[in-house]
């Protein structure tokens, strides 16, 4: 008579790469928040920008979303619709540069006069 070794349970091998993921997700997120105190850093240092502390708030919230979140896992809140895209990129930079302020879009404008001599 032969005897059928007992079935192994998959919870230890489970368990393992559950703790794995984790930790893994655990060094993500402690670079993440490396990079956005950089960040912030860096922008104060320089005075690029003044934020208050509820931009500096929604800052860190998007920076840690890009950093942390998974390829292809965001989904839309609002309503799909149809999406005007520019047809060149020509046409999408100046699209973007609509909607500067005005003080940035005069400097762009400044900038980009030919030397006089």
């Amino acid at each position: 008579m032969t005897q059928t070794p007992p079935e192994s349970s998959p919870t230890p091998a489970l368990s393992e790469q559950a703790t794995a993921i984790v930790a893994a997700r655990f060094k993500i997120v402690e670079g993440a928040v490396g990079m956005v105190e950089l960040a912030l850093e860096m922008l104060s240092k320089k005075g690029i920008v003044d934020l208050d502390e509820e931009k500096k708030a929604a800052m860190v919230s998007n920076l840690m979303v890009v950093l942390c979140g998974e390829r292809g896992a965001y989904i839309s809140t609002t309503e799909g619709g149809d999406i005007g895209v520019p047809a060149t990129l020509q046409a999408t930079i100046a699209a973007r540069i609509d909607r500067l302020e005005l003080l940035s879009r005069m400097t762009l404008h400044f900038l980009r006069r030919p030397c006089v001599p």
